[in-house]
C-alpha cells in the first residue's frame, strides 16, 4: 500500500491525489486494520495470535482495540511505527488493508473573519498549509433559494489538539472548536448514522409513520424520536439537543460517538398528554389564588359558620359539664365530717340516720349543699 486517494474527516470528504506516506505518517497516529479478503476474516483468529502478528509488523503499539465491525483500531507511538503499518499487506497470511482513521487523526476548528470573505477555499488552504491545515471549507447559509457565503470557515488540522489561533497574513485569527450538527438518518429518522448505513424501514419525517415519504404526507406533525407534535427535522426537539451535546463532548474530549453517548445522560421526554395536563394545572393555579376575592369569601364564610356552631349554648351544655368550685368542695368535706361526728354518738341506736347522711354527702350537688347550709 503506497498511497491512498481519499480521506474522510467527519461529515465532509475530500480527495487528495498521491499522498506520500512519509507526509501522512508525520501526523497519523490512529489506524484501521481490516481484512481485505471477505472469505478470510480476523474474527476467528486467536487474540494472542493477532497481537503477536501486529507486534511483528511494527513493534508493540500504544493501544489495540477491536471494533464492532471486526476491524482493529491501532494507536501508534511514532511516525516510523505508523509508516510500518501503512506498508503492511498481510497479517498471519491473511490479506489486510491499513488506512488512517477518518476522524481521530485530525481536529476541526472555526475562524470568523470578514476580511477573508473574498478569498476562495483553495487560497485559504494554501495560506494555512504551513500551519498544519489540510482542508478548508466555508459555511454557507440559504436565504430563500440562494446559498450565501458567510465569514465562518471550517479548518481541518493534521493534529489531535486544536491550536488556539492561526495567522492569515497580518490577521491573527482566533480558533474555536467546531461542533457539527447531529447526524440524522433520512430513512428511519434516527440519530447517529446516515441513510447509507441504515438497516431500518422508511419512516416519514412529518408524521413518523412507516411506508411513505414526507413529500406526499399531509398528516399532523409528530416526531419519530420524541413523539412530540413537531417534525423529525426540527431543532426544537429535545432529542436533537441531546445529540448536539453528545457531539460537543465528542469534539472537546476527542472520543468516539459511542463513548460520548455514555457520558451524556439521557433526557426524559414527557408525553403529549402529560404536557397538556401540566399546562391545565398551571392555568388552574393562576386562576384561583389566595388573593382571589371569591375564594377568600368562601373560606371566611365557612369559618364563621363553624365558629358560631361550636359556640352555641345548647351544644356547650350537652358536651361540657359545669365547673365545680374548690370552695364548695371544701364545704362539702367539712359538713360531712360534722355530720359524721354527730351521727357517731347514735351509731348503735340509729343506723338508718348514717345511711341517710352518706348518700346526701356523696350525691348532692354543690348548689343543694349550699342551700342546706
Amino acid at each position: 500500500m503506497g498511497s491512498y486517494s481519499e480521506i474522510s474527516y467527519g461529515v465532509e470528504s475530500y480527495k487528495l491525489e498521491s499522498i506520500n506516506i512519509d507526509y501522512v505518517s508525520k501526523y497519523v497516529r490512529f489506524l484501521i486494520l481490516s481484512s481485505s479478503d471477505k472469505s478470510q476474516t480476523l474474527s476467528t483468529v486467536s487474540p494472542f495470535a493477532i497481537y503477536k502478528g501486529i507486534t511483528g509488523i511494527g513493534g508493540e503499539p500504544k493501544a489495540v482495540r477491536k471494533l464492532k465491525s471486526g476491524d482493529f483500531l491501532i494507536e501508534t507511538y511514532t511516525s516510523t511505527q505508523t509508516k510500518s503499518f501503512l506498508f503492511a499487506e498481510t497479517l498471519l497470511a491473511i490479506p489486510i488493508s491499513v488506512i488512517p482513521h477518518k476522524s481521530l487523526n485530525s481536529v476541526r476548528g472555526v475562524i470568523s473573519e470578514t476580511e477573508l470573505l473574498t478569498a476562495s477555499d483553495s487560497d485559504i488552504l494554501e495560506g494555512f498549509a504551513s500551519q498544519g491545515v489540510i482542508h478548508a471549507h466555508r459555511i454557507h447559509i440559504k436565504k430563500g433559494t440562494e446559498s450565501c457565503p458567510t465569514r465562518h470557515i471550517i479548518l481541518t488540522f493534521n493534529k489531535t489538539e486544536l491550536p488556539k489561533s492561526v495567522i492569515a497574513g497580518y490577521l491573527h485569527c482566533r480558533i474555536r472548536p467546531y461542533v457539527p450538527n447531529p447526524t440524522r438518518c433520512y430513512k428511519c429518522q434516527r440519530f447517529g448514522h446516515s441513510k447509507v448505513a441504515c438497516r431500518g424501514k422508511q419512516v416519514c419525517s412529518r408524521c413518523a409513520l412507516e411506508g411513505h415519504s414526507f413529500t406526499d404526507c399531509h398528516a399532523e406533525p409528530k416526531c419519530a424520536n420524541c413523539a412530540q407534535p413537531h417534525e423529525s427535522n426540527s431543532k426544537q426537539c429535545p432529542t436533537w439537543h441531546q445529540e448536539k451535546q453528545i457531539q460537543k463532548l465528542k469534539v472537546t474530549k476527542n472520543i468516539s460517538y459511542v463513548e460520548a453517548r455514555k457520558l451524556c445522560p439521557p433526557t426524559t421526554t414527557p408525553s403529549f398528554a402529560a404536557i397538556v395536563k401540566e399546562s391545565k394545572s398551571i392555568q388552574t393555579t393562576e386562576k384561583f389564588t389566595q388573593t382571589d376575592a371569591s375564594i377568600t369569601g368562601l373560606f371566611c364564610s365557612v369559618s364563621k359558620t363553624t365558629v358560631s356552631t361550636l359556640t352555641d349554648d345548647n351544644i356547650c351544655r350537652v358536651t361540657r359539664p359545669p365547673k365545680k368550685k374548690k370552695s364548695n368542695q371544701i364545704s362539702v368535706i367539712v359538713q360531712s365530717n360534722e355530720n359524721a361526728a354527730t351521727s357517731n354518738t347514735h351509731f348503735n341506736n340509729s343506723d338508718n340516720t348514717l345511711a341517710q347522711v352518706k348518700p346526701r354527702i356523696l350525691c348532692s350537688s354543690p348548689q343543694s349543699i349550699n342551700a342546706d347550709r
